[in-house]
């Protein structure tokens, strides 16, 4: 329960901040300003933000479930435990949280996806 109220706060501070940089983008081109670097730096300071709770919430979500999975293998399959617990969701986490870096500096410095190529 705690778990949903966190992700829940997380997401509305990353909504309000979003959406108060996108105010101030209009309020700026509204007034004529020519200056985007305010702009530019809400917009930064939001993707920082989303990236640190997004993270937060996934490895969250992850260790439940390896916690689920850890606990029914050392209920049923305890030969499978220290592999489980050692290993397995050694490598998943690390490289969850690898690929979720690559995604994320990818969204950040605006970097498209690569062409799937046709034919």
């Amino acid at each position: 329960m705690a778990l949903i109220i966190v992700g829940v706060v997380l997401i509305v501070v990353a909504a309000i901040l979003y959406f108060v940089s996108r105010s101030n983008a209009r309020l700026a081109m509204a007034a004529g300003s020519t200056e985007v670097s305010t702009i530019g730096d809400l917009r930064k300071l939001y993707q920082k933000v989303a990236g640190v709770l997004l993270s937060a919430l996934w490895v969250a979500a992850l260790n439940l479930i390896r916690i689920v999975t850890v606990f029914i293998a050392g209920v049923y399959r305890p030969d499978l435990f220290n592999a489980l617990h050692e290993d397995v969701w050694a490598i998943l986490l690390t490289g969850s949280m690898v690929v979720f870096a690559v995604v994320w500096v990818r969204w950040v410095s605006g970097t498209p996806k690569p062409a799937i190529p046709q034919g």
